[in-house]
């Protein structure tokens, strides 16, 4: 059986930093703590990374969102954290996963981000990560009879190209009140292919609903085509007969 001592990691480290300090009071008790926190940020550092390259296969949007705002919230222990996409069909922003909110199903699905609001217009006029100092990114989800207020501590926007197809909402962590150079290239890399594969899962999504459109017609087509009373043949351009509706089989006329 092998221990995974790596969740220790931090704790270990605060104890070996408070007995060198107290003990010694050099600058190795300093750097033996900087190395081994060292050790473990290089830990959840690779485990972000790794996560950020399997992302490459997930088409659905609901498990993308989900996937990433949970990896997030356990990787940096944040409060809570949420993802919203663009709806093509409004040009809103729409929130498909969320962690840490008061929130139900059916009330996250009728949440809408108003593209004229001044959050969006933050995060869509500025491609870089946006941090809590920027007071633009303050947000008001509203819902019928709830209303909840959040103020962000960073904002990463999804952008694919020139399009922003949306971003992923960070709230405040709970064992650290910034994040540091190495955090946000780290946020950043995932960003990146979090909107690569977001492009995807948005036009399978919409490749989907094509086909359902193009299934109902076609359903209501051949409802129409066998409706007919007059017996009706469709051939293609060697005369062959492809289809024929229902009153040309009843009545036998082929």
């Amino acid at each position: 059986m092998i221990l995974d001592i790596s969740s220790l990691i931090p704790a270990i480290s605060f104890i070996l930093y408070i007995v060198f300090t107290i003990k010694e009071k050099t600058r190795w008790s300093f750097i033996l703590y900087m190395f081994v926190m060292a050790l473990w940020r290089s830990g959840y550092y690779k485990s972000l990374r790794n996560f950020s390259e399997s992302l490459t296969s997930i088409v659905d949007l609901s498990v993308l969102g989900e996937l990433t705002v949970q990896k997030i919230v356990d990787t940096f222990n944040l409060e809570w954290a949420l993802m919203v996409v663009l709806d093509y069909a409004t040009r809103n922003y729409k929130l498909i996963a969320h962690s840490g909110l008061t929130l139900t199903g059916e009330e996250a699905g009728q949440f809408i981000l108003k593209r004229d609001s001044s959050f969006v217009k933050a995060f869509i006029k500025d491609s870089s990560v946006l941090l809590k100092q920027n007071e633009e990114i303050n947000l008001t989800l509203t819902i019928p009879n709830k209303t909840i207020d959040l103020t962000p501590s960073l904002v990463l926007p999804l952008r694919f190209k020139e399009r922003v197809n949306g971003c992923i909402v960070l709230g405040e962590a709970g064992d650290k009140d910034y994040y540091d150079q190495f955090d946000l290239e780290t946020l950043e890399i995932l960003a990146g292919q979090c909107s690569i594969t977001l492009e995807n899962a948005i036009s399978f999504e919409r490749l989907q609903n094509m086909n359902k459109e193009l299934t109902i017609s076609r359903n209501k087509l051949e409802a129409f085509f066998n409706g007919i009373t007059t017996p009706i043949a469709i051939q293609d351009i060697n005369y062959n007969i492809i289809t024929v509706n229902y009153a040309a089989t009843s009545n036998q006329h082929v």
